[in-house]
Formats: structure tokens, sequence, C-alpha cells
């Protein structure tokens, strides 16, 4: 199966702005942040039921990717009759409190 990956708008800009962080800040490995996410996607795309369930408060089916290495989370969800994985947040797996998810379809 292959599926397609839709963004919601702010998960795209935390993903953006973490890849920037990045570049900036780990200066050894400035593309690792991206390379993982890329390789989550390609992941997702062929394994969408990959990703560990989660909990979140309105939002069925959530689940999440731990990038090992940058130590970030990819939080989705996948609509298999849609075909469809939409990606909800990138976030920094140290943040201490769990990210506000919602669907955008």
């Amino acid at each position: 199966m292959r599926v397609r990956v839709q963004w919601d708008p702010e998960a795209r800009l935390d993903a953006h702005r973490a890849a920037a962080w990045w570049k900036r800040n780990r200066r050894k490995a400035p593309g690792l942040f991206r390379r993982e996410l890329e390789e989550a996607l390609a992941l997702l795309r062929s394994a969408p039921e990959i990703g560990s369930p989660v909990e979140v408060e309105g939002v069925q089916g959530a689940r999440r990717v731990v990038l090992q290495r940058s130590q970030f989370l990819l939080y989705y969800v996948f609509d298999q009759q849609a075909g469809r994985v939409e990606i909800l947040a990138v976030v920094n797996a140290q943040r201490e409190e769990p990210p506000r998810l919602r669907l955008v379809r």
C-alpha cells in the first residue's frame, strides 16, 4: 500500500522551524533532522500503521513516530479509506507537555 501525506499547516511550520534550528545549532550533523524526517515520511507512505498508537483528546487513531537521533516526535493519523496520512505535529521529545493536536480535513 502506498499512501499520500498531507500536512497540517502548523505541523509543516513546526517542521521547518525545527529543521532551521537544527541546521544552525547542530554543526556536526546539520542535515540530520531533515534526513530523519524524510525517512519517516517515506516509511509512513509504505507502512502507515508503523507508528505507536497514542491517546490524544479529540483525535481518534493518533499515532507517533520517534525520530531517534534528533529526538523529535512526529504525530499523525492514518485514514485508510482516503489512503492518506495526515501529519498533525512535529515536536521535540524533551517537551514537557504533549502537543495539542487537531484534525484539519
